[in-house]
């Protein structure tokens, strides 16, 4: 996963993973409410981001399930919701 960065416009936390399958880098990310839902936290930006530090591994394969499923958003990227974060 390579170095997070904030979407200030949707509060998602946006990362970048390469895809095996064609090596391309894959705009990826989670809605901060998602994430502290999930790891069940306070709901502050500062949870956001170190629930994703602290559990990158996981959020990772729920990511790539979602690459794999072809379930990019209109921009092609993939961010987890909710729903998605517990779909898995």
């Amino acid at each position: 996963m390579g170095e997070p960065w904030k979407d200030e416009d949707r509060d998602n936390l946006m990362f970048r993973i390469r895809n095996k399958d064609n090596g391309a880098g894959e705009i990826c990310g989670v809605t901060e409410k998602a994430i502290n839902s999930y790891f069940e936290t306070n709901d502050t930006p500062e949870d956001a981001e170190r629930n994703l530090k602290k559990y990158h591994n996981h959020i990772i394969s729920k990511v790539v399930v979602f690459i794999e499923k072809g379930r990019a958003n209109s921009q092609g990227y993939y961010i987890l919701g909710d729903r998605d974060f517990d779909e898995w």
